[in-house]
């Protein structure tokens, strides 16, 4: 889809120091409490937040940025703009592409001072020397006009041509009219000059969405989440009337809250959100990615006067129609990766999947790993946290399936596979959790080789022909003893 950025991890609980690609489709996969999760929280929360921290960096950014690359400073291009509503100023390309990367510095230190601890709901104290490094190149856009809208009928707008830029201000404002003094100022010019630097990566291509480890539990408890929320505002809302003593509560409902991280606190969000966006849309989803888990789960998912359902299609002689929380519990982990592809994905740059094969079959598994393929195929960046061998396989299978090259289709459709589930290697990155750190995955055209799940695999296959020799010499000496 696009250049691959690189990240750097350092003091995130377990993680030490960390590396990693992140590709089309990024798997991570290591012995429990190795960090997995950590990295897929920390880089989630840095991917939302990325739009805003680069906002509030945009003036200090901007008055050395100009310095360094422009021949007009802020003021005088602003000033140029009110009068003739026109400009143009000289640029230096190399210095350019260098101050994209001293953009995306400036941002990933705010987020390591500032935002890491929030991300995980936690003290600042224990992530005091933690830091998220990031590094992305990509080709500015030449030729290509960038707007952004000031105030109804005004417009600030900016094209380059790889030496130099020009702006300019379209709408019905007049020089001298109070709307250009008041509306447009040195901050439009700013936002869209740091937009026009890194628009692309965050804006759209990564924009995240994650399903954290606790997302098959959220439905569940989702009332009871929303009873504690009234009964939290109901007591702030009496003490700030100086009704402390007229509480209802045994206690301070503020002591008893549970501490989410960021991920999870998204995720009952979402919960609490999809029911409504599902019955506007008449509980009538995008069936191209959807459909898919509908196959696996032979039912679907709706949401009827705010309680989400699901209904089986009957395929084996067995259909009913029953709320979630009274189904089983591979529909609860299904349902909120069903709603997301079916009413929200469009919003979707970068899916993040903690441990997706929780509560599924060894079946499910490989259709989860199939299905996670077409998203890659569709548009959508996938990163996921496994321990499935069966995923794991499954993504080795479809790697190979781009490798064999069956111009004709005839051998992909008699194993049962389409276009949309062939993954080039190069869309694939692959990394294991070991020793504090990441450690790249060996890879070619037969798959990844995934050493912390091979080695108990083998280690298996291993004990089981021993145990097998010898109960077959056993059976072979009671035999002959007879």
């Amino acid at each position: 889809m696009s250049n691959k950025m690189k990240f750097a991890f350092n003091n995130i609980g377990p993680i030490t120091k960390a590396e990693m690609e992140l590709g089309d489709f990024t798997v991570i996969s290591g012995q429990n409490n190795t960090g997995k999760t950590r990295i897929v929280y920390a880089l989630y929360g840095f991917m939302k937040a990325f739009s805003d921290l680069v906002a509030r960096r945009a003036e200090s950014f901007c008055e050395s940025h100009f310095q360094k690359v422009a021949s007009l400073s802020t003021d005088e291009i602003v000033k140029e703009l009110r009068s003739e509503r026109r400009v143009e100023w000289q640029v230096n390309e190399d210095l350019l592409i260098e101050e994209q990367g001293r953009l995306i510095q400036e941002v990933t230190r705010e987020f390591s001072d500032s935002r890491i601890s929030r991300v995980f709901n936690a003290s600042p104290s224990e992530f005091e020397n933690a830091s998220l490094e990031a590094e992305f190149r990509r080709e500015l856009p030449v030729g290509r006009r960038l707007s952004l809208n000031i105030k109804k009928d005004l417009d600030l707008s900016i094209e380059y041509d790889r030496s130099r830029f020009s702006a300019r201000l379209s709408g019905t404002a007049q020089a001298g009219d109070d709307i250009l003094e008041t509306f447009f100022t040195k901050d439009s010019l700013e936002r869209l000059c740091t937009f026009f630097l890194l628009q692309d990566p965050f804006e759209r291509q990564y924009r995240p969405f994650i399903l954290s480890s606790a997302r098959h539990s959220i439905p569940l408890f989702l009332n009871e989440l929303d009873y504690v929320r009234s009964q939290v505002m109901r007591a702030v809302q009496q003490k700030e009337d100086g009704q402390e003593g007229d509480s209802e509560q045994s206690s301070d409902p503020l002591e008893n809250l549970s501490r989410y991280a960021l991920a999870i606190h998204d995720n009952i969000d979402f919960a609490r959100n999809i029911s409504g966006i599902a019955e506007k849309q008449n509980n009538i989803p995008q069936e191209i990615l959807s459909g898919g888990i509908e196959e696996m789960m032979d039912g679907r998912f709706t949401s009827v006067n705010g309680t989400l359902r699901f209904t089986a299609n009957g395929r084996n002689n067995f259909s009913f129609d029953i709320p979630l929380h009274l189904a089983s519990s591979s529909a609860w982990e299904m349902s909120s990766l069903y709603l997301l592809l079916g009413y929200f994905l469009n919003g979707v740059g970068i899916l993040m999947i903690d441990e997706p094969e929780s509560h599924l079959d060894a079946g499910n598994q490989v259709q989860l790993a199939r299905l996670l393929a077409r998203m890659v195929n569709s548009g959508t960046r996938i990163l996921i946290t496994t321990h499935s061998d069966f995923i794991l396989r499954e993504i080795n299978n479809l790697i190979m399936l781009s490798s064999a090259h069956d111009e004709n289709g005839k051998e992909m459709e008699e194993l049962g596979y389409e276009e949309l589930d062939k993954l080039d290697l190069d869309q694939v990155s692959a990394y294991y959790a070991k020793n504090g750190g990441l450690e790249p995955c060996v890879m070619d055209e037969f798959g990844i080789e995934m050493p912390v799940i091979d080695e108990t695999t083998e280690s298996l296959n291993r004990t089981g022909s021993k145990l097998a020799a010898r109960i077959i010499r056993k059976s072979k000496m009671n035999s002959d003893a007879v």
